[in-house]
């Protein structure tokens, strides 16, 4: 059978952007006056590069900051806090991940005893 042209086909495929959060929940039980801090692992599992928004909201309007966790050992470190919160990932690769964590400050108010805040 001879072989047969044909018109050339393009196909392009769009970015798809997907986020993925670990752990996608959390609890902890904390006294007035203190922080809590929740370490989360944020992944790009899209198929191109993004550069991902982070923001924390509290119920309770209590002080949120997202800190880099730059050596991804889950902890607030002092130097991780001289450099500031951040309010995005930068640039993640497909399939890349960037270590945060975030602080929730709880005010020194008795009325918050045994009070739920959910981030």
């Amino acid at each position: 059978m001879p072989p047969i042209s044909s018109n050339a086909v393009c196909i392009t495929v769009q970015q798809v952007g997907t986020i993925n959060i670990t752990p996608p929940t959390a609890s902890r039980t904390s006294q007035i006056n203190t922080s809590v801090d929740y370490a989360s692992t944020v992944t790009n599992s899209g198929n191109g590069t993004d550069n991902i928004l982070l923001s924390a909201i509290s119920p309770h309007g209590f002080a949120t900051a997202i800190y880099n966790d730059a050596n991804s050992n889950s902890v607030l470190d002092p130097s991780e806090i001289a450099a500031g919160t951040i309010s995005q990932t930068g640039n993640l690769l497909a399939d890349s991940s960037a270590r945060i964590v975030t602080r929730l400050a709880i005010p020194n108010n008795v009325a918050l005893n045994g009070q739920t805040d959910v981030m």
